[in-house]
């Protein structure tokens, strides 16, 4: 039987797709809405877009502390007040948010809120992964 090497990647012209992370700062200070980045999307350069939440510093809140993430101020539309009062500090959380295909320029807006006793601590980041699509035809 002749040898061979099924171990490495088969280069073609339908290759994968790049990843782009983006980490934006969070604190329980952002209880105003600020946009935090533009999601630069086209139909010739579609975006797949992941959301997740990594805590650098537990939250202190006395009930709920929550990360609202959108399209517009209102910061809901995408991820509507995720609690992350229980994710502890080094861990992440994946947001319950993977956006479909994206064929036009989009702006990502972020806002804490809580509950119970206000927060005096916590921080960490909101990581939004951006995948290219690869439109080449087969």
């Amino acid at each position: 039987m002749a040898a061979s090497n099924s171990t490495g990647a088969i280069m073609g012209t339908r290759m994968g797709c790049d990843v782009v992370a983006h980490t934006i700062p969070f604190a329980y200070s952002n209880s105003t809405a600020f946009k935090a980045l533009t999601i630069p999307a086209s139909a010739q350069k579609p975006v797949i877009v992941e959301l997740s939440f990594a805590t650098a510093l537990t939250f202190n809140s006395g009930t709920t502390a929550k990360v609202g993430i959108g399209t517009t101020t209102s910061a809901n539309e995408l991820v509507n007040a995720q609690d992350i009062i229980a994710v502890t500090t080094g861990k992440t959380l994946a947001l319950t948010q993977v956006l479909g295909l994206l064929v036009a320029d989009t702006d990502i807006y972020l806002k804490f809120t809580e509950t119970g006793t206000a927060a005096t601590a916590g921080n960490g980041y909101v990581i939004v992964k951006l995948y290219t699509v690869n439109t080449a035809s087969v």
